[in-house]
Order: structure tokens, then C-alpha cells, then sequence
């Protein structure tokens, strides 16, 4: 059923929820969205899908566009996009006034270990990412570390590294290091897992990951992103945990809203993202300061049009139109 025709149950709850909430709803400060680029697409075998239409002028998300703060690219594909396709997405995000973040690869696989370990690649790939963006004319407002802590401390599977997390914070500092030399004032948070590890005391160690980061970088962290294992019983318990502890040590929470990898189809994967934005945002309370609309998964396959069912803008029209009634028009004449 086509969204234009019968409101979702996403629409519904979320019309119920701010008409009968004692003061105007409260949402995220910022709303950020990615999806699946070129180069990840044919990395883990999809087709390729219409992603580069969303840079057009005339891309039919008119709606989500305008209440989205931050688009999100990958390191990958940074640095392996061709000159006309990086210059294309630059440009119209500047139209848009939207800004880019990247998620970055933090750590340099090595003989030791690392070696087709998520988070690990080669020793420059920072470097040539945010060198790629400047020469192109643009400018990364955020970098988001892919799960260092996780990945680089507590992940136990082939080529492990298994590093202190004091040895995490300073291997991480050098990619942060090679970020400002180009881009002083970017601002570097980070995405971790919530509910994948098991072990009982990595919510003690996710509380101790800020203090060695901004020992080892000279800075806090400029945010703390929520990717939850939405399969751990536990997962409701240790966001509302993490949450009380960033808002505690003022460091801003952002939720990856998404499906789950096993959904069969796009509209059962859109529909888990909306019951558990639900679930977060009524439910448990928790409102972040940064709503991440993000897939990484086959579903959804296609991105546009936000006017249709199923697909990865609808989900985010639905969330700037529902939770921001009026969101400002925010082209500009660049």
C-alpha cells in the first residue's frame, strides 16, 4: 500500500505519541542518512540500485532531504568513487546545505593481525579519503570510526588483534591525526555495538573507551553512535545505560535506526526499522540527539522515490515529515 494512499503504522504511532505528549514532541537534533554505495554494493555481490540518483537535481526525496543535517559516506567508497561521482555528491550537498560525514576505518591491518577484520585497512586509507574530498572542493564536517573498540579490543575471531584499549585510543589517534591535517575542525565520534558483545562487562568498557580516547587524541569525543544487535535480549537494558552515561558525561547519542540483515523483502525491513524506532523513542524513552537512517544490508534495494513504499527515503521522509510537521525548505542558490 502506497504511503500517499493509507498512513503506516509508523504514521499512526507517531501521531499518537506527540499529540498526547504534555509538551511538543521531542526529537533528535540532527537526523543523518546512508545507504549501500557503488563500491560496498559490488564488494558484497547486490545489483546496483539508483544511489546516484539521490544526487540529481530533480531526486525525488524533496521531503527528507530537507530535514536531514548529514549525509553519510563510506571510507571505501571515498576513495575509490571516481572523480565525476564524488564532485557530483559534493555539489549537491552543498546545494542541499547538508553535510558530509564519512565512516572511517580507524586501524592498519599488519602481519600481526587485522587482516580482513572490519574496521582495518591500509595504513593511508584516511588520508587518501579526506585528501580526495578536499581536492574535489568539499568539506568533511564528521568522522565516524567504524567500531574501534569492538573490532580492536574485544572481537575474537579470525586475526584478531586484541589490543589494551589504551593501545585502541592511540592507533586510532594517528588516523585521527592524518583527518585534521587536512581537515582541522572536523569534529570524530564514533559507532559501536550495543548488544553484540555478550561479555558482561563490556558496557563497563564502552564507559571506559571516551576517557582513553581523549587521552590519546587530546579531545573528547564529538559523539557516540548506537549500532544495535537487535537480536541481544539485552540490548533495551544497555541503550538506556549507555544513554544515561553520555547525557552524564555531555556527549552527544546518536541511534542507527535500520533492519535487520535476515529481512526478506524491503518492506519487511522497513517495517522492523519502524517498530524500533518506536520501541526507542516511545517505548523506552530515549531520544537521541542524532537519528541515523542507515542501511548497509541488501534491503532496502532501492533508495528512491521517497513517495514509494519500501524504500530507504520513504522510511526518512516519514521520520523528518511525522516528527518535524513543518521542515523547512533548505535549498540553496549554489
Amino acid at each position: 500500500m502506497n504511503f500517499r494512499q493509507r498512513p503506516s503504522r509508523f504514521v499512526l504511532w507517531t501521531l499518537v505519541f506527540c499529540l498526547s505528549a504534555v509538551s511538543t514532541c521531542t526529537v533528535a537534533a540532527e537526523i543523518w542518512f546512508g545507504a549501500v554505495d557503488p563500491v560496498e554494493r559490488n564488494f558484497k555481490g547486490y545489483a546496483p540500485n539508483d544511489f546516484m540518483d539521490l544526487f540529481l537535481p530533480a531526486a525525488a526525496w524533496t521531503v527528507g532531504a530537507s530535514g536531514t543535517q548529514v549525509f553519510l559516506l563510506s571510507n571505501q567508497y571515498v576513495v575509490f568513487a571516481t572523480d565525476q561521482q564524488l564532485s557530483q555528491i559534493i555539489s549537491d550537498m552543498k546545494r542541499r546545505n547538508i553535510a558530509l560525514a564519512m565512516a572511517g576505518l580507524m586501524f592498519a591491518e599488519s602481519a600481526r593481525c587485522g587482516h580482513q577484520v572490519e574496521g582495518y585497512s591500509g595504513p593511508n586509507s584516511i588520508l587518501r579519503a579526506v585528501t580526495h574530498i578536499k581536492q574535489l572542493g568539499g568539506e568533511l564536517k564528521y568522522l565516524v570510526m567504524d567500531e574501534p573498540l569492538l573490532y580492536g579490543h574485544y572481537y575474537d575471531g579470525p586475526n584478531a588483534c586484541h589490543d589494551s584499549i589504551a593501545d585502541v585510543a592511540k592507533l586510532v589517534a594517528v588516523k585521527v591525526a592524518q583527518a585534521k591535517s587536512v581537515f582541522p575542525g572536523i569534529k570524530v565520534g564514533d559507532a559501536e555495538s550495543i548488544g553484540a558483545a555478550t561479555a558482561s562487562h563490556w558496557m563497563d568498557q564502552m564507559q571506559q573507551w571516551p576517557v582513553a580516547y581523549q587521552a590519546a587524541v587530546g579531545e573528547p569525543l564529538a559523539f557516540m553512535q548506537a549500532d544495535i544487535s537487535w537480536d541481544n535480549p539485552n540490548w533495551q537494558s544497555d541503550l538506556q545505560a549507555e544513554a544515561k552515561f553520555l547525557h552524564a558525561a555531555k556527549i552527544p547519542l546518536g541511534v542507527i535506526y535500520n533492519g535487520s540483515p535476515q529481512d526478506p523483502t524491503d518492506l519487511a525491513w522497513i517495517a522492523h526499522a519502524e517498530q524500533r524506532i518506536q520501541t526507542i523513542e516511545s517505548t523506552l524513552g530515549v531520544v537521541p540527539d542524532q537519528a541515523i537512517i542507515e542501511t548497509w544490508t541488501l534491503h532496502p534495494a532501492r533508495v528512491l522515490p521517497e513517495d514509494q513504499a519500501a524504500t530507504l527515503t520513504n522510511l526518512l521522509k516519514h521520520y523528518v515529515q511525522m516528527l518535524r510537521p513543518n521542515p523547512p525548505t533548505k535549498l540553496s542558490t549554489l
